[in-house]
């Protein structure tokens, strides 16, 4: 799904990725801006707008399932539980969850009121609160007790001392995370250290943690699913000489069975919004002019027959 600004409205556009030949779901009536909240869960897709949250079902052409009165949502999140799907939200700053039939959802993340970043996983919501800006808090729906995963985004001194000498000093001591991804094997991450956004893995089950990006480049939006880590990252600019071809985010991916990083595009181009598919990666490519269109890569090389005239 992308937020489109159609003639100076906002529009919430839906794509079949399964069948990219399928007109998509155009939403233009929703009271909504570019800065909207939506989120998408198999068929059901959740869209906080000025007034509340609605949910709709995309297998029913766009049925109103339920709405629910929030005024003030942030950072919607379908999620599917075992026996039903539900949806989670932030709401000045603290983690709310209700099913789809309004049933409130019980766990750890309740009461915590310093919220900044969260992000749900199947029965799962890790979030990371103010107080603790670089630790991340896993707990589990409907039960009491959670784990927590500190995160060193320090780099070797080499590393930081080239920082220091473009005028962008490292900050560890004020460190926060921005961004998380996370599954059952894997805790991904990235945090400002001022100078920059590093990207750190996490193994979840022996707490391992290492520096995935390059320590002194921007990198952003990490998506993690079927044995792969993806993000965007804006490697070799330099903001004391900045280059126009190092000015927009290229894609990158790490895959676990081999423990190779691969950069997936090299152009004038902006990505970002990677999505890690079983069979391919989903993720948005905006040209100078502001223009985005969905792109499709497949994980597996397809072989193309040309005839010859």
């Amino acid at each position: 799904a992308t937020l489109d600004n159609r003639s100076g409205v906002a529009t919430l556009v839906v794509h079949n990725l399964s069948d990219l030949e399928v007109e998509p779901f155009v939403f233009e009536n929703l009271k909504i801006d570019l800065n909207t909240s939506f989120s998408i869960k198999d068929h059901y897709l959740g869209v906080s707008t000025l007034e509340n949250i609605t949910i709709f079902d995309l297998g029913m052409n766009g049925t109103v399932v339920n709405t629910f009165i929030v005024s003030n949502s942030q950072d919607i999140h379908i999620i599917e539980l075992e026996s039903s799907y539900a949806l989670t939200y932030l709401e000045n700053s603290s983690i709310y969850g209700m099913t789809f039939d309004a049933i409130e959802l019980e766990g750890d993340f309740k009461g915590i009121t310093d919220v900044v970043v969260y992000e749900p996983m199947g029965n799962e919501i890790a979030y990371v609160s103010s107080n603790s800006p670089t630790t991340v808090s896993i707990s589990q729906i409907g039960i009491n007790g959670h784990r927590d995963y500190a995160i060193n985004a320090s780099a070797p001194i080499v590393e930081d001392e080239v920082l220091e000498l473009w005028g962008t000093p490292v900050d560890i001591e004020n460190a926060s995370i921005v961004e998380m991804t996370f599954d059952k094997y894997h805790l991904a991450v990235t945090v400002n250290v001022t100078a920059t956004d590093r990207l750190i893995l996490l193994d979840r089950n022996t707490s391992s943690q290492w520096l995935v990006s390059n320590p002194k480049y921007q990198a952003a939006e990490p998506a993690l699913g079927y044995g792969r880590l993806a993000w965007v990252a804006k490697d070799h600019l330099n903001p004391t000489s900045p280059q126009n071809q190092y000015m927009d985010f290229e894609l990158y991916y790490l895959d676990f069975e081999t423990n190779r990083s691969n950069v997936l595009t090299v152009d004038d181009l902006d990505q970002h919004s990677p999505q890690v598919l079983e069979q391919h990666i989903v993720y948005v490519e905006t040209d100078d002019e502001g223009i985005s269109t969905v792109q499709v890569h497949s994980w597996e090389p397809t072989l193309q027959t040309y005839s010859s005239l």
